[in-house]
């Protein structure tokens, strides 16, 4: 079974750890070229594919808004993905995992 493995810093090669990613906190990485933005919330990691539905831009976390937003246009979005103001009508895609000890493992198709 094939399996992708969440890289925090791909030149580095270091694994992203499910421990490293705080409750209140956002963390953005790439795997390959594929952006990724991760959470905590309520207890629960939540994985998303880190692009803005409304033109492709990268987004960041804001510590102030608890949540991500696109430094392009002003969509944000809730720490769990779901749109809180446009532009941007539709959430951020969420990703499959599971966790193999402490490591993020994406799963195939998502």
């Amino acid at each position: 079974m094939a399996r992708e493995y969440v890289l925090a810093g791909a030149a580095e090669g270091l694994l992203m750890k499910a421990s490293g990613i705080a409750e209140g906190k956002g963390v953005t990485f790439d795997i390959g070229r594929r952006p990724i933005a991760a959470t905590r919330v309520a207890g629960e990691l939540i994985v998303l594919e880190n692009v803005c539905k409304h033109e492709g831009c990268e987004t960041e976390w804001s510590a102030k808004e608890q949540g991500w937003e696109c430094p392009c246009h002003g969509s944000l979005y809730a720490a769990d993905g779901t749109v809180v103001r446009g532009p941007s009508e539709a959430d951020l895609d969420r990703l499959d995992y599971h966790l193999d000890g402490d490591e993020i493992v994406l799963d195939q198709g998502r």
